[in-house]
């Protein structure tokens, strides 16, 4: 996923479907599609800049982070976190709408700070508009999430994440993962996704088979380190829209504990504590809602 953009001037081929919606009322093209996916009350998303070069090289210090990645490249070295960011902005521009995004989670206010602030605008010293930035809460960095198209396969995107262990169980995973999903089949039009992920990775597994997405077999993840790689089709995400998430957990769980047969399960994977690295993620998923572009600062009525 990462390796496209540390090889300046190697382009993927364009993904299969469309590169938006058509114009409202048959327009002459198709709209051009979002920078990134929405974002949600607890997850924002938008795309790297230089200024996040500290982030990235934070993100892959932790060994945590890199042990089971099928594409780790040493971003924790400075050089190679530069170059990372200056091949992104070649993918955002080759590539409207994919792309690796960072992912920032938005914490609750301070429950303190919030009734001063709320006593400061009855009393007509702080605008309201202050008050609902700090009901916004702190976003602060928790990694990143990506649409990609995939070198090896040219035309198939692949969707991707990659989180700080804080931000684990917490919901973000599945928060992002559904938002980068109706992006892909929404604004961008595409038939389908592809995911691949290390083949002990339970967790990430679970999530994906929560998410919709079926196993298709193991082969090596671009040429490289051996895969477990999944598919969701944009009918069957449109289909599972029904059916209530905690089943579609318990079938992930199940399928993982080998009660149902598919290629490279393990009989004797354990299903102990796989449910409790989930449930957080599930727990906390909510429909999503566009979070506001700008955080204005707190205006305060003049004396």
């Amino acid at each position: 996923m990462s390796a496209e953009v540390l090889r300046p001037g190697v382009d993927a081929a364009a993904p299969q479907g469309g590169a938006g919606r058509s114009a409202p009322g048959g327009g002459a093209g198709p709209m051009p599609a979002p920078a990134c996916p929405v974002s949600t009350t607890r997850l924002g998303l938008r795309r790297f800049t230089a200024a996040d070069h500290a982030d990235v090289m934070t993100l892959h210090r932790d060994p945590r982070v890199r042990t089971l990645l099928v594409d780790d490249h040493a971003l924790d070295q400075p050089a190679l976190a530069q170059r990372f960011l200056q091949g992104l902005q070649a993918v955002y521009h080759r590539h409207p709408g994919l792309g690796i995004w960072r992912a920032e989670r938005r914490r609750p206010a301070d429950a303190a700070e919030l009734a001063a602030a709320e006593a400061e605008v009855v009393a007509g010293e702080l605008a309201p508009e202050a008050l609902d930035w700090l009901r916004r809460g702190e976003a602060v960095f928790a990694g990143w999430f990506s649409l990609m198209p995939m070198s090896a396969q040219p035309g198939r995107v692949e969707i991707g994440c990659r989180l700080l262990p804080a931000a684990w169980g917490t919901g973000l995973v599945l928060d992002g993962g559904t938002a980068l999903i109706e992006h892909a089949f929404g604004a961008l039009a595409l038939p389908g996704l592809w995911a691949a992920c290390h083949p002990a990775h339970r967790p990430v597994q679970a999530v994906l088979r929560t998410l919709g997405f079926e196993p298709v077999g193991h082969a090596p993840y671009e040429g490289h380190a051996e895969a477990a790689h999944f598919h969701l089709a944009a009918p069957r995400w449109r289909q599972l829209q029904a059916e209530p998430l905690r089943q579609r957990q318990r079938a992930a769980v199940r399928a993982l504990a080998g009660r149902h047969s598919w290629p490279g399960a393990d009989p004797q994977l354990p299903v102990a504590g796989l449910a409790g690295e989930l449930a957080g993620d599930v727990e906390h998923l909510r429909p999503h809602r566009r979070a506001p572009a700008a955080q204005p600062q707190r205006p305060r009525h003049a004396p």
